[in-house]
């Protein structure tokens, strides 16, 4: 894969990232404005937390990836233990350390939630209906996602491997499916994310279609995309985010389907980058939006617990901003330096070099397959 092949992807997870931010932090005001200044509904504005479907897919793509190249393999025991622990050694120092930053907040404020750093340490949060979203840290609930997935992705892997994998990848999608009308009929406080709809069998077709990208464009199977196949994936996206805006006028089980729109849109934007389609390529290897999604994993842990009543109460505020990206960025960095990396050269990290090119130091590269898994 060549150096801005997977600089998209970075940008990708960039563009994720700051649909996330700006769900929790923007995304209520400014549909509140819309409603009190035109009277009527405010379509698509509030519902970027599809970034995290994003997110998921990315993941499913990038583990696949280089035993889809043949640059890994799954052949032995020993194969497994090196796949465990490198997925150990990416996850979970951040994801302790941030559980624990999280449980000193609840601390802080007087009402310390043991139980709910408890359950969260143990993924078990996510079998949970009260603490599905963790209290010492909300978005948690999709990092217990993404641990669980990593467990079961080297058998899901095999069998896509060993088998066709869109076969595999449509009874993933069925099982899923099913899973999510279930979930449709479950009555929980935030009608987008619920313990069922979201839990982890409900978002394996959001994995598994990353992972089947992976292995067709390692086999030289995908079609060439354009910038406007790219052009139609944002526009099926914005679909996703106005049938979420209208679930209340459809039936219950119909909120199952709407993330259909949402893989087929980032399908089509994926494999465009990967086609190298030019203002797709252009727009998403732009190295601000690639640091952001090499940061990506920090950004997300901090952001909730930065949300204070100053950016609360005044969203638009240019000193409620100063403080909250200044104080975002800062500890962010810290942690993406000294926690996801520690041994990485700060050129590495925050330079953004050009990836895969003869020149690159050897930290660089070594950093480079780290951050792909």
């Amino acid at each position: 894969m060549g150096n801005s092949r997977l600089a998209a992807v970075d940008g990708l997870r960039g563009v994720a990232i700051f649909m996330v931010i700006y769900q929790h932090v923007y995304a209520g005001p400014i549909r509140r404005g819309f409603l009190e200044t035109t009277g009527g509904f405010a379509y698509v504005v509030g519902n970027a937390w599809m970034g995290v479907g994003l997110f998921f897919i990315l993941s499913g793509f990038v583990l696949a990836l280089p035993f889809a190249e043949g640059k890994r393999s799954l052949s032995d025991r020993d194969d497994f233990k090196a796949f465990y622990s490198r997925r150990f050694a990416r996850l979970m120092p951040l994801f302790v350390f941030m559980a624990f930053v999280g449980y000193a907040f609840t601390v802080k404020r007087g009402n310390p939630e043991t139980g709910s750093l408890l359950l969260t340490l143990s993924t078990l949060s996510m079998f949970t209906k009260h603490q599905f979203f963790p209290t010492i840290n909300g978005p948690f609930w999709s990092l217990a996602v993404e641990i669980w997935f990593s467990v079961l992705c080297p058998f899901i892997l095999l069998k896509m491997m060993k088998g066709g994998p869109i076969k595999i990848a449509a009874f993933i999608a069925a099982i899923a499916l099913l899973v999510r009308l279930v979930g449709t009929q479950v009555v929980f406080e935030n009608n987008q994310v619920n313990p069922v709809k979201d839990f982890l069998v409900a978002r394996m077709d959001d994995f598994a279609l990353g992972m089947v990208i992976a292995i067709l464009y390692a086999r030289g199977r995908l079609p060439k995309l354009s910038d406007g196949h790219s052009l139609v994936g944002v526009c099926a996206i914005l679909i996703a985010a106005i049938l979420w805006d209208f679930q209340g006028s459809l039936p219950s089980f119909a909120a199952a389907l709407f993330n259909l729109p949402l893989q087929v849109g980032v399908a089509l934007v994926l494999i465009a980058a990967l086609s190298e389609a030019p203002a797709t390529k252009s727009l998403l290897t732009t190295r601000p939006l690639r640091l952001a999604g090499a940061m990506c994993f920090s950004l997300y842990c901090w952001h909730s617990m930065l949300i204070g009543p100053g950016i609360s109460d005044h969203p638009f505020s240019l000193k409620s901003n100063m403080i909250f990206w200044t104080c975002l960025i800062v500890l962010a960095s810290f942690t993406y330096r000294f926690i996801e990396f520690p041994k990485v050269p700060l050129r590495a990290l925050f330079l953004m070099p050009d990836r895969g090119t003869k020149q690159q130091p050897d930290a660089d590269a070594r950093r480079t397959r780290e951050a792909a898994e």
